[in-house]
């Protein structure tokens, strides 16, 4: 039982990672389409949108899934441990960045999903000239 609550909270870190590190790729294939200016660069970009947001929505959805499992597992797991080896600082700062890490990765992709609304209006508008 003790390696499959390893396993979850590997993938757990792991999905946080992954959140943000979609969310950045997003951001610098938005910023690079955008100043190409060329109608399919953009293209491009919003075919490459649609699978990081899958990406991203299934780290999300890991998140707050592994979360629950890593929750109920807590202070009999990840608590012992910090508390006999004295690491309850570090599994503090722990958790404390990766609260601020998911938290991050949320606000970019949804301030990143208004810019890629602008970038499909300027695809239809070239697709339509």
């Amino acid at each position: 039982m003790n390696l499959l609550i390893t396993v979850n909270n590997y993938f757990h870190d792991f999905a946080a990672a992954l959140l943000v590190t979609s969310a950045y790729a997003v951001f610098v294939l938005a910023r690079t389409a955008e100043k190409r200016g060329e109608v399919e660069s953009l293209r491009y970009f919003v075919n490459v949108y649609s699978r990081l947001t899958f990406l991203g929505r299934v780290s999300l959805g890991w998140i707050i899934l592994a979360g629950v499992v890593r929750l109920y597992n807590f202070n009999q797991f990840e608590w012992v441990q910090a508390v006999g080896q004295d690491q309850v600082p570090a599994l503090i700062a722990k958790h404390i960045i990766f609260f601020t890490i998911v938290g991050a990765g949320v606000y970019y992709w949804r301030k990143l999903s208004r810019k890629v609304r602008e970038l499909q209006e300027l695809v239809r508008a070239a697709d339509l000239v």
